[in-house]
């Protein structure tokens, strides 16, 4: 602390300059540099504990064998020491605490200093550390952040003072003068947050879930302690999320295990905090917090307990990706030459791929084992699919067989060179609809070079006049996004103007195809595109999706490529523009347009 030094300080009275002085109290609490002084200080002792435990001095605290060893926690201005109740030990503790004290000219606030030793250290020892350490000994540690540091079973009477906090707060707001917004507001914002922290450390008793859910309903209906109002609706209902209708309050229960499974994720992706160390080190001992492994035992704390309660949450909440592949492994090793073997299975995932599809290696009859590869991948995944759709786990007996001939089959016809696509010219020209249908005529487009991506339509009537059109600058995507979000506006478009009986056309196949098969797709990165497309398609009364070569879409080609003249948005033509004026015009005299085709 000799840096620090304490500025002199002058006063203006009437004009004049008095002389200088120093003020004696030097920095106190509150100063704005004190923080920041005693966290530079503090972190002193710090490294005078590490020093001592690394020689040997100090022997620091294990919760369990296999865990880490803590000899220390600071938190803000608050400090816990740990070392082994020995006289020994304690003089080195006192030695660490002078030499910090000495260089740095703070002192021990004994009154605020107390030991704790386990039950099972002789009650000698205790007081010979007592009396070297100048402390006095204590049975109870007493409250942090409004939590008991040492308790032992957890029941109401843990919480009794939390449930009378709530109680006398939600007494003193008077609630018969507030409206049911203003006592929504301050049970949402205040009863809520005073057990937030105590949620975060143990799972509550039912009965005090209860309770605090009690002293809410009865606010919020405007009852007190001597006199209950009639309740209006379940509490059930106004518990709900605003989204379905309810009033968004969160049940104790409920929000006590979503906080603990919260715990439960942070452990699960391998928290560096201390305190995920030592449960890691006791409790889990290399398990997942979501293994069926990890199980309750009787004599593991009740912030554990409360932890596997948030797990059970946490189970049902997510989703398990493939396994370690071991029955896929079967597959992998009736096909695999010995020279290959080696590695294959302990690879990381992306030099797996990379090594694998770029193999100059033969497999047999001068067939490559990248195609080998290839079509084991993909009948794994399509044996996958099955067992999920259809239960059967085991993959096909005759597995080995089935990726030999379709390896075999596809490399002698990727090697026929004899056949020839005749390709001859033909001539397409947009039809109108029958008498009562619309029909809608869709397109995406995309520039290479970019990647910005645009989309346009047109809805037109028996005669082909104009009834609707639109494009859409949508950013930057591909083209099978470009395709979709058309179709998905122009469905939006002919349900908002009612147009229930509707032919929609698009160049597209694989579009057409995502959304014929849209029940599949729940992986797909478009799913909920794809989803949307077919919803609005059950919105009319009748519906079909076809398709079309780009030579009978013409007028929708020129709306998605004009695009790009717009800023991100969609623009709507309620009359047709005149640059799409030649080829409207093409298709209500039905020219035809001209396209090699392949025959034969």
């Amino acid at each position: 602390m000799s840096c620090v030094s304490t500025v002199k300080y002058q006063i203006c009275i009437n004009g004049e300059l008095t002389d200088s002085f120093q003020p004696k109290s030097g920095i106190r609490q509150g100063d704005p540099l004190s923080p920041y002084l005693f966290v530079l200080c503090i972190e002193k002792l710090s490294h005078i504990i590490f020093e001592d435990v690394r020689m040997g001095k100090w022997r620091p605290v294990k919760s369990s064998q296999a865990g880490p060893a803590v000899s220390h926690l600071f938190f803000a201005d608050d400090l816990v020491l740990f070392a082994e109740a020995t006289s020994n030990q304690a003089r080195v503790l006192k030695n660490c605490l002078e030499v910090f004290c000495q260089a740095s000219g703070q002192t021990v606030n004994f009154d605020k200093f107390a030991i704790f030793c386990s039950p099972n250290t002789c009650k000698e020892i205790a007081k010979e550390i007592s009396c070297i350490c100048g402390s006095p000994l204590t049975e109870d540690l007493g409250k942090y952040l409004g939590m008991l540091v040492l308790h032992s079973r957890i029941d109401k009477r843990t919480y009794s003072r939390l449930i009378h906090k709530v109680h006398k707060r939600l007494a003193a707001w008077k609630g018969k003068f507030l409206s049911l917004a203003g006592r929504a507001t301050l049970i949402q914002s205040v009863t809520s947050a005073v057990f937030v922290y105590a949620m975060q450390t143990a799972k509550l008793p039912t009965s005090v879930c209860d309770a605090l859910d009690k002293l809410n309903r009865n606010f919020f209906w405007g009852g007190s302690e001597k006199m209950s109002r009639v309740h209006l609706c379940l509490w059930d209902l106004v518990s709900r999320p605003k989204s379905k209708g309810g009033l968004g309050f969160k049940k104790t229960g409920a929000m006590n295990q979503a906080l603990l499974a919260k715990i439960g994720w942070r452990l699960h992706i391998k928290d560096e905090g201390l305190w995920a160390k030592i449960y890691e080190a006791k409790y889990l001992k290399g398990h997942s917090i979501l293994d069926d492994s990890v199980i309750f035992r009787q004599d593991c704390s009740s912030t554990w307990r409360g932890v596997l309660h948030g797990a059970a949450l946490l189970r049902k909440g997510m989703l398990w990706r493939i396994g370690d592949g071991g029955t896929a492994r079967k597959v992998w090793n009736a096909l695999l030459n010995s020279s290959q073997s080696a590695g294959f299975f302990t690879m990381d995932f992306q030099p797996w791929l990379k090594v694998n599809l770029m193999s100059k290696i033969v497999w047999a009859d001068g067939i490559p084992w990248n195609l080998v590869f290839v079509f084991t991948c993909w009948y794994i995944w399509k044996w996958r699919n099955f067992y999920v759709f259809h239960g059967d786990e085991e993959l096909a007996f005759d597995s080995i067989q089935i990726i030999t001939a379709a390896v075999k089959e596809w490399f002698k016809a990727s090697n026929v060179s004899s056949i020839k696509c005749a390709k001859v010219e033909a001539w397409f020209a947009w039809e109108p609809p029958p008498a009562g249908v619309f029909k809608l005529n869709v397109d995406g487009s995309r520039k290479v070079a970019s990647g910005h991506i645009g989309a346009g339509g047109v809805l037109r009537d028996v005669s082909g006049d104009w009834c609707s059109g639109f494009a859409i600058n949508l950013g930057k995507g591909q083209i099978l996004e470009a395709e979709l979000w058309g179709l998905f506006f122009g469905l939006r478009m002919a349900v908002e103007k009612g147009f229930n009986n509707l032919i929609v056309e698009m160049d597209s196949a694989v579009a057409i195809q995502l959304v014929q098969q849209h029940d599949f797709l729940t992986l797909h990165l478009l799913a909920s595109l794809v989803s949307s497309c077919w919803q609005l398609m059950h919105k009319l009364e009748n519906c079909s999706l076809h398709h079309i070569f780009r030579e009978k879409n013409s007028v929708a080609f020129q709306l998605a490529a004009w695009s790009y003249n717009l800023d991100l948005g969609i623009c709507i033509f309620d009359e047709a523009p005149s640059w799409v004026g030649a080829s409207l015009v093409d298709d209500l005299l039905g020219v035809s347009r001209p396209r090699l085709i392949c025959v034969g």
